[in-house]
């Protein structure tokens, strides 16, 4: 009797499992380096920014809306220290109750020592109530990267630590046991 040939599916082929395996463990690896490369630049930018280190600037997350729409909720605003600011420049102050606010100069009165400022906030309908001086300005905000403080403020958050940091470490340490295993099999 002539016998017919059997063919099994393209998945169970040594070869294909063998190349998807491949694949995957490609795929797992370059998320998880991903990942962790771009947790690992929110920590550096953090650190750098926030001690001076790059320039003198320094970033925040932007929590309100009160410079909406020229500054949203969840933009970073790059700062520097200036040595005089003007009218109509935007700057990050420490306000009277500690809070660390981004406002734009509405009044600048150069005439008195220390100099004295009144801010507003775009989207306000009033001035703020209490004025500034120089000494509590941080620095006139040069950069605004939007939307970006969302993802650096979830990156700090637990869960973002265990996305970020936990879940590739597995990935690469899981990824490392199966070579391990596969290298003593052969």
């Amino acid at each position: 009797m002539g016998g017919s040939e059997t063919r099994l599916p393209f998945w169970h082929s040594h070869y294909e499992i063998h190349h998807t395996m491949k694949t995957l463990k490609f795929i797992f690896n370059l998320i998880s380096y991903l990942l962790l490369g771009a947790f690992g630049l929110v920590i550096i930018f953090t650190v750098a920014s926030n001690q001076g280190v790059l320039g003198g600037y320094r970033s925040f997350v932007v929590q309100s809306g009160s410079m909406e729409p020229t500054i949203m909720t969840g933009d970073i605003v790059l700062i520097q220290s200036q040595s005089q600011y003007m009218k109509n420049d935007v700057v990050t102050f420490k306000n009277e109750e500690g809070r660390i606010v981004t406002h734009r100069i509405l009044k600048a009165d150069l005439s008195k020592t220390p100099q004295v400022f009144t801010t507003k906030g775009d989207a306000n309908a009033v001035e703020d109530a209490n004025t500034i001086t120089q000494d509590s300005i941080l620095g006139k905000v040069q950069f605004v990267a939007p939307k970006l403080g969302y993802f650096v403020s979830y990156a700090r958050s637990p869960m973002g630590v265990v996305i970020f940091i936990v879940v590739p470490a597995l990935i690469l340490i899981l990824s490392e046991v199966i070579s391990l295993f596969k290298h003593a099999r052969s």
